[in-house]
């Protein structure tokens, strides 16, 4: 009599719930494992006329694919923490939203706008 998979949801009812010695479970996995081989992937040969070879390219192709590859410039960032008012922040909030950027961009470009605003007129007042 064959017993059903383990895991199934015939193997244990509601109610019908049985203690088992490990032993016995033991036992009755080896059982399912050995009754149900598991089936390896069917191996492909491919003659050695269609085995698929990289194209050759010359040192120069070489160089300038691998100067499209180069890495993109990493710029430096730093956590600079401060208290908004409550207005400003909502209004944040709110062009963030509309402008579906995220607040961290919005409030570096407005900084950096505001610091070359004043690196101007400090520098008018200097002259």
């Amino acid at each position: 009599m064959a017993q059903p998979p383990p895991l199934s949801g015939s193997l244990i009812r509601k109610g019908e719930a049985r203690a088992v010695s490990p032993e016995q479970a033991v036992a009755a996995s080896r059982v399912h494992q050995e009754e149900a081989p598991a089936a390896a992937p069917p191996v492909v040969q491919l003659a050695p006329s269609e085995v698929p070879r990289p194209a050759s390219r010359s040192a120069q192709e070489l160089e300038s694919v691998l100067d499209d590859l180069t890495m993109p410039e990493v710029v430096p960032l730093v956590m600079v923490s401060f208290r908004a008012p409550v207005k400003l922040a909502e209004e944040l909030r709110l062009m963030a939203f509309e402008t579906r950027r995220p607040k961290q961009d919005i409030l570096t470009d407005l900084l950096a706008e505001g610091l070359k605003r004043w690196k101007s007129t400090r520098a008018k007042r200097v002259r």
